[in-house]
C-alpha cells in the first residue's frame, strides 16, 4: 500500500494520533483499567495537549515560511532561539537548585535538540537516514517521558513531549520544510478541528477525578502549565472558634502537665528513619521496633508534615509548617540548598538547652546539622564527614555511648538514620527495589535492637523514653510515584510512630497525630511549656491514657505547594496549589486512595477547611517566594 505524501505541516498534525495512542497504552500498562471512564477522558486531555503542541510547531513552520528571504540555514538558529526562550520559564522549576548561568547553560543544551531536528527537516527532506534518525529521537523521547525523572520535573517532560512530536512529524514528512507550501485552504476544516480540540483541553479544567489522573503521570506535562491559567476561588479564611485556625503569633504558652515519669534524670532519645512507611512497619519483621511496641504506645495513624526530609524535620523541630518558615539560599557542604533563616528561632532543642537539659545531636545528613539550619540549639554535635550519608551502624552506637555516659540530669539526643534512602544498595543489590529497601530498614532495625540491649545492660534503659518515627514515607509505583518528594498519598506521609515510656503497658492508639506534635510532647516530658506559636499539641495525655481533645489539625504542606489534612473521622483532603487540584478520600473505606470524592458537595467543605488553614498560616512577606525543593 502506497503511503500518502505529507507536507511537514500535515505530518506534525498527523503525529498527534500515534503519539496519543502510545501514551494511552503506556498509561494503561502502568495504571490498569480501573476507572476506565475517567482514563478515557484523561487520554482525551493528553491528545488535546499534544494537538496544542502540534499547532504551535505548525505555527513556527508557517512563520518561517512567511519570511522567504531568510536563508534556509537560519531555520535551525531560529529554532534554537525559540527553544531557548521557551525553555527558560518551562524549566525554571526543574532547575531551581542551580544559579542562573547554569540554568541558561542547561537550557541551551536541551534547546540544541529541536534545533538539530529542524536542520534535519530543512535539509534532509525525505531521506531514509534522516527519517530513521528522527524516528529514533521521537521514540526515545516518548519512552523517556514515561520512564525517566518521574513526576516533579514538568519542564523535562514537556521537552520530551515536544521532541517526540517533532521527531515523528519529521519522520512522516515527504519533503523538506523549505519547499512546503503554506497552509492550504482545503485543510481549513481539519485545522479548525485540531484547534477546537486543543482549545478544549487547555481552556476547560478537568474534573477533580480526571485532574488527579493527569497529575500522577508524565504523559501530558502541558497540564501542569495550563493549570496556572485556570480560575481559582478567592478564598477567605474561615471564621472559627478553633484557636489553631487563627494566627498563632502572640498566643499564650501552653503549660506542661503533671509529670509522666520522673524528670530528674530523664533521658529522651528521638530516632527518625529516612523514608519509612507505616504499612511496611506493620507488615514486616522489625525486632527492635517490636520491642518498643511491646513496652510503649504505638500510634497507627501518625503523619509526616511533608514529603521531603528538610521540610518534614524543619516542621518537627520548629513547630511550624514548611510554609510558615522563611527560607534562604545558602551553601552547605559544597551544595547549594535552602535553610530556615535565623529569624525562625524557637526550635524545641534550643528551649531544652536553655532550661538546663543536656542536648546532643548525632548528625548523619548535611540537612540535619546545626549548619543546615533544620535542627538547632543542641549543646553537643557529633558531626562526621557529612559529604556522605551516615548509617545506623555508626549513628546509633554514638547515641548509645552518649546516653550511657549521662549519669545525672535530664538529657535529650536525636539522630536521623539514612539507611533506607535510594538507591537501596546498603543491604545488598539482589532483588527488587522494594525488597532492597525493606532489607535496609531491617538492617537499621538490628542496630536499634542492639542499642536497646546495650542501654538495658548498662542500667540506663529504665530512665529512657525512646521515640521512633520517620521523616516521610516512600513510593514504589503507587499512584505513578517513586521514592519521595511527591504528592501526599499515604505511601508518602503515613509513617510509624512508637513512644516507649519506662513502666508503661503496651497500647495502640488509632487517633490521627502528626510529627509536629513531637516537639510539644518532648517539652511536656521535661516539664517545660510549649510556645504558643507551635502548631502541635502534646501527646503526653494520650500516653497517660487520658481522653484528650485535639484542636490542632493533622496538616501537611510539601515543598511543591501541596496541602493536606487528615480529619479525625479518617477523611483526608489534599489540594495542589499549582495544579488547582482537589482530592478527598475516605481512608476508612478507601485506604488505597483510589476514589476521589472531591466533587461531592460535602467534600468541598473539607477542601475549604484545608485551604483556609494554610491561608491563615503562611509566610507572606512582600516579594518572598517560597523554594520548591
Amino acid at each position: 500500500m502506497k503511503l500518502p505524501r505529507l507536507t511537514l505541516t500535515e505530518a506534525l498534525l498527523a503525529a498527534v494520533v500515534p503519539m496519543t495512542v502510545f501514551d494511552a497504552i503506556a498509561l494503561l500498562a502502568r495504571f490498569g483499567t480501573s476507572h476506565l471512564g475517567h482514563r478515557l477522558v484523561h487520554a482525551a486531555y493528553v491528545g488535546g495537549h499534544r494537538a496544542a503542541l502540534a499547532l504551535a510547531l505548525v505555527g513556527c513552520v508557517a512563520l518561517f515560511r512567511l519570511a522567504p528571504r531568510l536563508p534556509r540555514w537560519t531555520a535551525p538558529l531560529l529554532a534554537f532561539a525559540a527553544a531557548l526562550a521557551a525553555g527558560v520559564p518551562a524549566l525554571s522549576e526543574d532547575l531551581e537548585a542551580f544559579a542562573l548561568p547554569a540554568r541558561l547553560g542547561m537550557t541551551a543544551v536541551i534547546a540544541l535538540a529541536p534545533a538539530g531536528l529542524c536542520a534535519a527537516a530543512v535539509f534532509g527532506g525525505a531521506r531514509r537516514l534522516v527519517r530513521l534518525g528522527t524516528l529514533t529521537v521521537a521514540l526515545g523521547a516518548a519512552l523517556a517521558n514515561h520512564t525517566l525523572l518521574r513526576l516533579n520535573y514538568p519542564g523535562f517532560h514537556l521537552a520530551c513531549v515536544v521532541l517526540s512530536q517533532l521527531g515523528l512529524g519529521i519522520a512522516m514528512a515527504s519533503a523538506p520544510a523549505s519547499r512546503e507550501p503554506l497552509l492550504k485552504s482545503k485543510a481549513a476544516a481539519r485545522d479548525a478541528a485540531f484547534a477546537l480540540f486543543a482549545a478544549w483541553s487547555l481552556a476547560i479544567p478537568p474534573s477533580n477525578r480526571v485532574a488527579v489522573l493527569l497529575g500522577t503521570d508524565d504523559a501530558s506535562p502541558v497540564y501542569r502549565f495550563a493549570a496556572d491559567f485556570y480560575a481559582d476561588d478567592d478564598l477567605d479564611a474561615l471564621g472559627s472558634d478553633n484557636p489553631y485556625f487563627r494566627p498563632r503569633e502572640g498566643a499564650p504558652n501552653v503549660p506542661a502537665g503533671a509529670a509522666l515519669v520522673s524528670r530528674k534524670d530523664l533521658i529522651v532519645l528521638l530516632v527518625t528513619y529516612d523514608a519509612f512507611r507505616q504499612d511496611v512497619a506493620a507488615s514486616h519483621s522489625f525486632p527492635g521496633l517490636d520491642r518498643l511496641r511491646g513496652e510503649g504506645v504505638t500510634f497507627t495513624s501518625a503523619y509526616s508534615p511533608a514529603t521531603s526530609t528538610c521540610a518534614s524535620l524543619s516542621a518537627l523541630f520548629s513547630g511550624r509548617h514548611y510554609n510558615q518558615l522563611r527560607w534562604k539560599e545558602t551553601e552547605v557542604n559544597g551544595k547549594e540548598t535552602f535553610v530556615p533563616e535565623s529569624g525562625n528561632d524557637g526550635q524545641f532543642p534550643e528551649l531544652l538547652s536553655a532550661a538546663g537539659v543536656k542536648t546532643h545531636l548525632v548528625a548523619s545528613y548535611w540537612c540535619a546539622t546545626a549548619k543546615g539550619g533544620i535542627v538547632k540549639g543542641f549543646q553537643d554535635e557529633y558531626k562526621p564527614n557529612l559529604r556522605a550519608y551516615r548509617m545506623a551502624a555508626e549513628a546509633l552506637p554514638v547515641m548509645g555511648k552518649w546516653a550511657k555516659k549521662t549519669k545525672r540530669g535530664p538529657a535529650f539526643a536525636y539522630t536521623h538514620l539514612m539507611d533506607a534512602h535510594a538507591p537501596y544498595d546498603q543491604a545488598g543489590k539482589e532483588g527488587t527495589a522494594f525488597e532492597r529497601y525493606v532489607r535496609e530498614l531491617q538492617q537499621a532495625d538490628r542496630q536499634l535492637q542492639q542499642l536497646i540491649e546495650e542501654l538495658e545492660a548498662a542500667g540506663v534503659w529504665d530512665r529512657v523514653v525512646m521515640i521512633v518515627s520517620a521523616d516521610h514515607g516512600e513510593s514504589f509505583g503507587e499512584h505513578g510515584q517513586n521514592q519521595h518528594h511527591g504528592h501526599m498519598f499515604e505511601q508518602q506521609v503515613h509513617v510509624p510512630l512508637v513512644i516507649r515510656v519506662p513502666g508503661m503497658k503496651a497500647r495502640t492508639i488509632d487517633e490521627p497525630v502528626t510529627l509536629v506534635d513531637l516537639g510539644p510532647t518532648i517539652l511536656d516530658l521535661f516539664g517545660l511549656p510549649t510556645p504558643g506559636h507551635f502548631m502541635g499539641q502534646s501527646l503526653v495525655p494520650l500516653l497517660r491514657g487520658e481522653e484528650k481533645v485535639f484542636f490542632r489539625p493533622v496538616a501537611m504542606h510539601s515543598t511543591k505547594s501541596q496541602l493536606g489534612m487528615v480529619f479525625p473521622d479518617r477523611i483526608k483532603a489534599l489540594y495542589s496549589v499549582k495544579k488547582k487540584r482537589s482530592e478527598v478520600y475516605d481512608l476508612a473505606s478507601d485506604p488505597g486512595e483510589e476514589d476521589n470524592l472531591a466533587d461531592e458537595p460535602w467534600a468541598k467543605d473539607r477542601i475549604k477547611i484545608l485551604r483556609s488553614f494554610f491561608k491563615t498560616h503562611g509566610y507572606s512577606a512582600p516579594g518572598y517566594k517560597m523554594p520548591t525543593r
